[in-house]
């Protein structure tokens, strides 16, 4: 690969990319692409007018690791990115294919200052959905949020007209009552019905996003675009009386300190990504990292005097610690890690082995030490769609029929149980303290994401 260039958003065409938050924009609206799709974007756009081999590909989305199906896998995620940006293998606009070889970006591309950079567009309230509009649905290939593998899988299926004589019969013959939602193994056919203990808390026609629950349980933190850009939200925990407690327009993943009182969350502050802490109740946001490459997803300890963060200021994504007050940063990881979370008991970090879609969940001691694998059943959708706990970690993984299904890992016994399924893969999983309420996110259209809540999952 020759040619390279580093900013932090990419225009080509109608789009524009930006690389660090890895969001996606067409004509000013944000056009949803995840996982190793962008992460493909992200090289080729990057290299223009440059080979990039399937092998350095194989190397950045699966590094260091054996995947036997790679190239179904790598074909999928380039199939998906074709079809977002609108291009075809035949006649490229944006992909050239090279057979056997790799790939090469053929458009122009050029680099994005802050003050041209697009701003998601404004959101209009829209009324909550009630409970029983809350059902699983047949989703397109580019609506689905699930493993690459998983999507290749289903395009190999049956064609639609078996699918909807398959259809036809098992409604006939077994008489679905539409009390329960499953995907028939196989065959690419959902038989509806609404999710059980479930409600859509946030609906605003507009992105509600990255959910956490206060530690009391009594409120709730979420990134939304209502206000115009992406900024966090504070709201009781069904979702009421919402009010915006940043202006900044471009924050990510907020965590509650152990005291409900501070939020920590990342943002891009000039062309960088950081790391920041601001009241629960608004006010001026604090920056504890910025610079020396991209910082985030930030998490607290369970004391509350240190935030754990991804940062790649060692070339690739580590997992650092920080005093709450911007002191004593600190490289914990030294093997990859993203998205740290600290163990309730404090003697633990679990992280995500990497940002790409269904990453292992790795552990290693507060203090530093040994970095290990916890267990190889345990690979969530994303990054974002995992949650430890006291006693085990609850995650987003592929149900019956390759629908999303919320799992439980018992950390004491190393055992696995799906509770529920839920449909269409959410990006992001909130779990209550109390375990007994769970918010997720649920895409509505490329552009719009509702906050669900769900409370018999067990």
């Amino acid at each position: 690969m020759t040619d390279l260039i580093q900013p932090n958003r990419i225009r080509f065409g109608p789009y524009e990319a930006d690389l660090p938050t890895h969001e996606l924009w067409k004509f000013g609206t944000r056009v949803r692409l995840v996982g190793q799709p962008f992460a493909i974007l992200a090289v080729l756009i990057t290299h223009p007018g440059s080979l990039v081999t399937r092998d350095e590909l194989r190397e950045k989305l699966w590094p260091g690791e054996t995947f036997v199906d790679f190239n179904h896998g790598l074909n999928a995620a380039v199939n998906k990115l074709r079809d977002v940006l609108c291009d075809s293998a035949e006649d490229p606009k944006y992909i050239e294919t090279l057979p056997r070889r790799g790939y090469r970006f053929v458009a122009e591309v050029e680099r994005v200052t802050s003050s041209e950079a697009t701003a998601p567009a404004a959101s209009t309230p829209m009324p909550v959905a009630p409970v029983e509009e809350l059902a699983f649905e047949t989703l397109s290939r580019k609506e689905a949020r699930r493993p690459d593998r998983l999507r290749w899988v289903i395009w190999t299926s049956g064609s639609l007209a078996a699918c909807i004589l398959l259809f036809a019969v098992l409604v006939s013959v077994l008489k679905i009552s539409g009390a329960w939602a499953e995907r028939i193994r196989g065959s690419g056919v959902v038989v509806t019905g609404p999710l059980k203990g479930a409600q859509v808390v946030l609906q605003t026609g507009g992105r509600n996003e990255g959910p956490a629950y206060a530690p009391d349980g009594k409120r709730m933190v979420f990134m939304s675009n209502r206000g115009g850009g992406m900024d966090l939200w504070v709201s009781e925990a069904n979702g009421t009386n919402a009010r915006q407690i940043t202006t900044l327009g471009t924050t990510g993943t907020p965590r509650w300190s152990p005291d409900g009182k501070l939020v920590a969350f990342d943002a891009r502050i000039n062309d960088t990504g950081a790391i920041l802490v601001t009241s629960a109740e608004g006010g001026q946001p604090r920056i504890t990292v910025i610079g020396k490459g991209n910082n985030a997803v930030p998490s607290w300890s369970h004391d509350g005097k240190h935030i754990y963060y991804a940062s790649e200021r060692s070339g690739r994504y580590e997992v650092w610690r920080v005093g709450a007050d911007g002191s004593e940063n600190l490289q914990i990881t030294g093997q990859g890690g993203f998205a740290p979370l600290e163990s309730p008991d404090g003697k633990t970090i679990y992280y995500a082995k990497t940002q790409f879609d269904r990453p292992e969940i790795w552990s290693v001691p507060v203090q530093g030490g040994e970095e290990k694998l916890v267990s190889r059943e345990l690979r969530p959708g994303t990054w974002g769609s995992w949650v430890p706990t006291a006693n085990g970690i609850y995650f987003v993984e592929e149900g019956p029929g390759n629908v999303a299904a919320l799992s439980y890992f018992d950390l004491h016994n190393q055992q696995l149980r799906q509770l529920t399924l839920l449909g269409r893969f959410p990006f992001w999983l909130a779990v209550s303290p109390d375990e007994k309420t769970a918010a997720f996110d649920r895409a509505d259209t490329e552009t719009t994401t509702s906050l669900v809540q769900l409370q018999e999952f067990h």
